[in-house]
């Protein structure tokens, strides 16, 4: 069971950081797609036959937010504002480390973070600055209480299909 539980604001101090890993697979990108609308076929199928599917960028950031929303501060933050940088690109089987470094606190419970994408080995793959608004109070959140999502994939028609595609109709 995953509790997330969040740091309010009085609590936050100049330095703290929080990351996640998250290997790139190819249901991330179709559920992105379907979410956000982008059907960009450079995402979906790679840009030429048997190229790999490219991340979409705002994929990329959106794991930014799971740090921020599910570790520091954690539940109960909301964006103010968010600046990418983009370095190099993301496919299927990448693995990544995000990252958020508080840099400052300002009034209104405003904070700023460092944020950073990266390979594994280091290598930056998106840089920024976010602004958010941390929670005034600790939030506890049970993942199990939310829905899961399945990726319906229909393999094995499409396995039937292809073995009877030399076969008249």
């Amino acid at each position: 069971m995953t509790r997330f539980q969040s740091i309010p604001f009085d609590r936050l101090e100049t330095g703290m950081s929080a990351e996640i890993r998250r290997l790139c697979v190819m249901d991330d990108l179709l559920v992105f797609a379907h979410s956000s609308g982008n059907l960009n076929p450079l995402h979906l199928a790679g840009a030429d036959e048997g190229a790999q599917p490219v991340a979409p960028s705002m994929w990329l950031g959106s794991l930014i937010s799971a740090v921020l929303g599910d570790k520091l501060p954690g539940p109960g933050t909301l964006y103010k504002s968010q600046s990418l940088q983009f370095h190099r690109r993301v496919s299927p089987g990448d693995e990544l480390v995000i990252r958020v470094e508080l840099t400052g606190k300002g009034p209104d419970r405003t904070t700023r973070f460092l944020t950073t994408v990266s390979l594994t080995d280091g290598t930056p793959v998106v840089t920024g600055v976010a602004e958010v608004t941390a929670p005034d109070k600790t939030i506890s959140v049970d993942a199990a209480d939310l829905p899961g999502l399945n990726v319906q994939r229909h393999v094995h028609f499409d396995r039937l299909l292809q073995a009877v595609e030399a076969v008249e109709p």
